[in-house]
């Protein structure tokens, strides 16, 4: 997967030169300054995945065993404005957190609302992860994008990335399988709360 990832950035590399050979002299510069600001997001994924494959637990794949069929179930939400939070559904002891966005987190974030409502899933799972170890996760949250960033593995943004990674990191070290759903707003509403810092 590495050596395919290699080959493909090289690939990359020479198809962005091809293509920017008859482009004026302003446009060349453009299409070259969006070429620097992708080149450090794809160094930082092929180190992300030369980790991975000589890492001797880590398999790349997954199959799913009798201890899945009982999911830990989370719902989680993130405000643009006051921060995030989460809530553990259907358990006599569950757990929840909600916490104001940090000055660097703003910075960070801006206005990236996958990156924000994927911050209360990765805290959830680096805060209780060990107590959750070998579960299958089911993440509810009524952002599309995220449910697709967790569900596809990727996504699209510089701070939504790193959580990906982060979270791959999180799953392969608490050997924990994840699935995630969208829900309505309406039906959100703890986890909306949570991320005002209003609690119950």
């Amino acid at each position: 997967a590495y050596l395919c990832a290699l080959r493909e950035f090289d690939a990359l590399q020479k198809k962005v030169r091809r293509s920017t050979a008859g482009l004026n002299f302003a446009a060349r510069r453009n299409a070259k300054k969006r070429i620097a600001e992708l080149l450090p997001e794809v160094r930082s994924d092929l180190r992300w995945w030369a980790a991975k494959l000589v890492d001797d637990s880590w398999s790349g794949s997954r199959v799913l065993t009798k201890q899945l069929a009982t999911p830990i179930a989370i719902k989680s939400d993130a405000s643009g404005e006051f921060g995030a939070g989460f809530h553990q559904l259907d358990v006599e002891d569950p757990v929840w957190a909600c916490w104001p966005w940090s000055v660097e987190q703003r910075l960070l974030y801006k206005d990236d609302m996958v990156a924000k409502e994927l911050d209360p899933f990765v805290q959830a799972v680096r805060c209780h992860g060990a107590k959750w170890r070998g579960k299958l996760l089911n993440v509810a949250t009524d952002n599309t994008g995220v449910v697709y960033a967790i569900n596809a593995g990727r996504a699209k943004s510089h701070a939504a990335r790193q959580l990906m990674r982060d979270v791959a990191d999180l799953l392969q070290e608490y050997d924990i399988d994840i699935a995630a759903q969208w829900v309505p707003r309406e039906l959100n509403v703890v986890a909306d709360l949570l991320s005002r810092q209003l609690t119950l």
